[in-house]
């Protein structure tokens, strides 16, 4: 069963799409959006990456959600496979597709982690601040060699 975008706000950054929603500004809800435990070794490494960029604070809230299993990997039986990552504002929880995986780089792998992350800390579901963000990383990545 495929989460819908009927209700959701769309986000298109660099590295493609993700989304984030405020589940408070829908009558639905969405069960069992945290991970329940299992930490995926692949979201560690995009963490690392986003710290190697310089952007340790990010890296650390970006640990501390996985910590707390608030990320999960998911298939593209469970999230839209138009969508690389969903972020659930209300529940403090990332959606990250497996497809992901396979669409793009490692580069472009941690900055769609680092867009969700983004939603997540600032509670925005427009792109003004992610943005930002998401351009920051670019730069240092480019800077460190690494796009």
């Amino acid at each position: 069963m495929w989460f819908t975008a009927a209700a959701m706000f769309i986000a298109v950054g660099a590295a493609g799409c993700g989304a984030a929603w405020n589940l408070s500004q829908s009558s639905g809800e969405v069960t069992n959006v945290a991970s329940a435990g299992h930490v995926d070794p692949r979201i560690d490494g995009l963490i690392d990456t986003i710290a190697e960029v310089g952007m340790t604070d990010w890296a650390d809230y970006g640990r501390d959600l996985q910590r707390r299993g608030r990320i999960r990997v998911v298939t593209t039986d469970e999230l839209d496979p138009k969508f690389n990552a969903f972020a659930f504002i209300d529940k403090e929880c990332i959606w990250y597709s497996e497809i992901a995986f396979e669409r793009y780089d490692h580069v472009d792998q941690a900055e769609i982690l680092l867009h969700e992350m983004v939603h997540l800390r600032t509670g925005e579901i427009t792109h003004q601040q992610v943005s930002e963000v998401c351009g920051e990383y670019r730069r240092r990545a480019a800077a460190k060699g690494l796009t």
